[in-house]
């Protein structure tokens, strides 16, 4: 067997390989990319009770320095804002004393008119809550990986 039918039998057992792991991971990609909602983690599927929601509706107003995901451009401090789209899930929950630090991934862009540019972030925000009383009140947000990316307004 020649060297060049060997390269093309190493070549097609490398896509077989990679279209098996592609099709074993697809049916939570392409659910996910349906349906956005299915980003969020309900209220019950972690210990304090602070559901994905909530953090989208309460970090707005709340202002972090974010970096760019690529090249040279300069850190935006970036405000969120309430009609702005977010999508967010839980990662981690670990309780502090009389808090909890929820580690989470987040997906948000701004709604620019159409003569502006459009910024696309994503990445991990660690978000700390405080219980007092009775209930959680969100005390901090630190930028673990938050980035911007430019995008194209439609």
């Amino acid at each position: 067997m020649n060297c060049s039918k060997k390269m093309r039998i190493a070549g097609r057992t490398i896509l077989v390989v990679l279209l098996l792991l592609t099709a074993a991971c697809s049916d939570k990609t392409e659910s996910a990319a349906r349906d956005p909602a299915s980003m969020f983690t309900a209220a019950a599927d972690n210990e304090s009770g602070i559901s994905a929601e909530r953090i989208a509706r309460e970090v707005v107003g709340y202002t972090l320095d974010v970096g760019p995901a690529a090249g040279q451009t300069p850190s935006v401090e970036w405000t969120f804002d309430a009609d702005e789209e977010r999508h967010v899930k839980i990662l981690e929950e670990q309780k502090t004393g009389d808090g909890m630090a929820i580690t989470v991934f987040m997906m948000t862009r701004s709604n620019p008119d159409k003569d502006k540019v459009v910024l696309e972030l994503s990445g991990k925000l660690k978000i700390q809550y405080q219980r007092l009383d009775a209930r959680w009140v969100l005390k901090n947000i630190e930028n673990l990986s938050l980035r911007y990316a430019l995008g194209i307004s439609t």
